[in-house]
């Protein structure tokens, strides 16, 4: 879907598409970054895992509840497969 038309500084036009607007909207050096994986993008996973490394014998729901007083958001999937992580066992079907 055509949103709109940008005109370009040697007199040509771009059409912007729904899709690529989003580019758009971001600067030279954050338009490559839409590609990239969004993984720690609050940049608090290397706390996270030391956290659930010390106390990897609780629940997942204590662990979960122990990082959100530390102002870490982390889903239960993410929290069971760093678990199992700092545990040295378990596999991820894939």
């Amino acid at each position: 879907m055509l949103v709109q038309v940008l005109p370009l500084g040697n007199g040509d036009a771009r059409a912007v598409y729904r899709l690529t607007l989003r580019a758009y909207d971001k600067s030279p050096d954050g338009r490559c970054q839409l590609s990239q994986n969004k993984a720690d993008a609050d940049g608090k996973d290397a706390a996270a895992h030391a956290y659930i490394k010390v106390h990897q014998d609780q629940t997942v729901k204590a662990l979960i509840a122990g990082l959100a007083e530390l102002g870490i958001k982390r889903g239960p999937n993410w929290v069971t497969e760093s678990r199992l992580a700092a545990r040295g066992c378990g596999s991820k079907v894939t």
